[in-house]
C-alpha cells in the first residue's frame, strides 16, 4: 500500500473542488493509498476551511467545516509527526514532511509552491496530485494480482 500525507491544499480542493485530488480521497477509501495526518494539520485543516472565502462553496455543496473535519478524520491515519530541521522556507511546510517521516510515506502531495520547492532537499518526495496519481497508477501495475 502506498503511504502518503496530503497537503492541506490538496484537501481543500478535494472536498470543495473535486477532480484529481478528490480522486486520492477515493483511493485512500478504497484502501489502496494510506493517508496520514497530524492533530496540527487537521487544525489547520479546520482553520483553512473556516475562511471568509471558503464559506459560499460550502453551503453550495451543503458541506459544514466540522463534516469535513470528521470525514478526512475518519480516512486518515493520525500520528505524531517526527522532529524536522528546517528544510522548507515557510516553517508550516515543516508539518507536512514531519508527518511523512514518521508514517515513513512514500509521498507528500501538495499543490503549495513553497512545499514542492523543498521537494529537493526534503527526505521524503513531494509530488503534485497529478504525478501522485501517476505514481499510484504504475505501481498497481505493477503489483502481481491478489487471489
Amino acid at each position: 500500500m502506498i503511504k502518503a500525507v496530503l497537503d492541506t491544499n490538496v484537501l481543500v480542493s478535494a472536498f470543495l473542488y473535486g477532480g484529481p485530488p478528490l480522486d486520492v480521497l477515493d483511493l485512500a477509501e478504497a484502501k489502496v493509498v494510506e493517508i496520514y495526518t497530524s492533530e496540527d494539520a487537521i487544525a489547520e485543516l479546520q482553520a483553512v476551511l473556516s475562511r471568509d472565502k471558503f464559506a459560499g462553496r460550502l453551503r453550495s455543496l451543503r458541506l459544514s467545516v466540522s463534516t469535513i473535519v470528521s470525514l478526512y478524520s475518519g480516512l486518515a491515519v493520525m500520528i505524531t509527526p517526527a522532529v524536522v530541521p528546517g528544510i522548507c522556507s515557510d516553517p508550516r511546510d515543516e508539518e507536512f514532511i514531519a508527518i511523512a517521516l514518521a508514517a515513513g510515506a512514500d509521498a507528500i502531495v501538495s499543490g503549495d509552491r513553497h512545499l514542492l520547492d523543498c521537494s529537493d532537499t526534503s527526505p521524503v518526495p513531494v509530488l503534485t496530485t497529478s504525478e501522485f496519481l501517476l505514481v499510484v497508477r504504475d505501481t498497481m501495475q505493477q503489483e502481481p494480482p491478489s487471489g
